[in-house]
């Protein structure tokens, strides 16, 4: 994430696993979404909550930096801390 985006959906939801699965036959799983947190984890499974972390994804994605804007900052802020004080 950009240093001056002082809040995302990241903040809200924490960490989080989307899990979607290829059809096999007549067997169709639905997406689950994993939660992983300080008291523990979560599957969910209902539509709604699967939902609100593919939103919260999306929002992610649309937020965050691309892959060389990225490797940019990261070089741009160890060339900083590497300057003498």
């Amino acid at each position: 994430m950009p240093f001056d985006i002082k809040a995302h959906a990241g903040f809200t939801t924490g960490p989080f696993t989307l899990l979607g699965f290829p059809p096999r036959g007549p067997l169709i799983e639905r997406p689950i979404v994993y939660v992983d947190g300080y008291l523990g984890f979560f599957f969910g499974t209902r539509a709604d909550e699967v939902a609100g972390h593919e939103n919260a994804w999306a929002n992610l994605a649309k937020t965050a930096l691309s892959t060389n804007e990225s490797a940019n900052l990261i070089t741009q802020r160890l060339q900083e801390l590497q300057q003498p004080a």
